[in-house]
């Protein structure tokens, strides 16, 4: 039902499997961890009179909820940032309705390009990816006359993501790498019906983006920093002495990062893309 995609705290069902979720967001350092993660408690009474078998089910499902829960919310981290009229205060255009992408009488290729444009005569490197929710894509661009395909019996075809860079291509803005967001999470409170929201939102971010960037001195829109001796997500199971211990109820789950845009002139962020739907 979407529990393990809140990002509240949560309690699950009472067959044995984690209950129990602390949050180290927004008061680092309230406990142990020190970066981002969770701890998840199986009640230990049922935990020791489980089978082997029942007992890793268990532990693999907390490892499991504790893991979709750090990688969603490390996306949620990303798109606050990147897609933020504050953020990018200076470099953000709400659109008009002659220019939203769901309107099929706008010119979105002079439109894109010219903020393309905008953004290599600002930094000198030409933008090498356009990322938008997919709500944008599936409501404007991929419907759009601009990008749909007409095939030879009369008929037409939605834009695919080859298509719309291989179009843009074709009026010399080349190299870009389309990135569709289309990730949600369960907005509602504990206990109440899910309610999915997108994580990306109604907007279209343009920006130079350097793969080799390894300081936050290099010149790109935004980079995730990460630790590397705690690369990706490691759960363990652990005491109150935070030792590992095999045979604990408590599940320890972490990763250390740092996501952030690092020069928002690097980008363009265009809002409101959105109108007639």
């Amino acid at each position: 039902n979407g529990d393990h995609l809140r990002d509240d705290d949560d309690v699950l069902d009472l067959m044995g499997a984690a209950n129990e979720i602390e949050w180290d967001y927004d008061t680092p350092g309230s406990y142990q961890i020190g970066s981002y993660g969770f701890i998840q408690a199986i009640p230990g009474k049922q935990l020791r009179n489980m089978s082997q078998a029942i007992r890793r089910g268990h532990r693999t499902r907390a490892a499991r909820i504790n893991t979709d829960k750090l990688l969603t919310n490390r996306e949620r981290r990303g798109a606050l940032q990147a897609f933020s009229t504050t953020v990018m205060s200076g470099y953000t255009t709400a659109l008009t309705s002659d220019y939203q992408v769901d309107n099929k009488s706008s010119d979105l290729i002079t439109m894109l390009g010219d903020y393309i444009y905008t953004v290599k005569n600002r930094i000198g490197k030409r933008p090498n990816f356009i990322a938008m929710g997919g709500v944008v894509w599936d409501k404007g661009i991929a419907n759009h006359p601009d990008f749909e395909a007409k095939l030879p019996d009369g008929t037409v075809k939605a834009a695919t993501p080859q298509r719309f860079v291989e179009i843009m291509a074709q009026h010399r803005i080349k190299g870009l790498d389309l990135i569709i967001g289309d990730a949600s999470y369960n907005s509602a409170a504990k206990g109440a019906t899910a309610s999915w929201s997108d994580i990306w939102g109604e907007y279209i971010l343009i920006g130079y983006n350097d793969p080799s960037a390894v300081t936050e001195d290099d010149l790109t829109f935004s980079k995730m920093f990460v630790n590397r001796s705690k690369d990706g997500v490691k759960s363990k199971f652990w005491n109150a002495g935070n030792n590992a211990d095999p045979d604990s109820e408590y599940l320890r789950t972490e990763t250390d990062y740092q996501c952030k845009v690092v020069y928002p002139q690097a980008g363009h962020l265009l809002s409101n893309v959105l109108g007639l739907v």
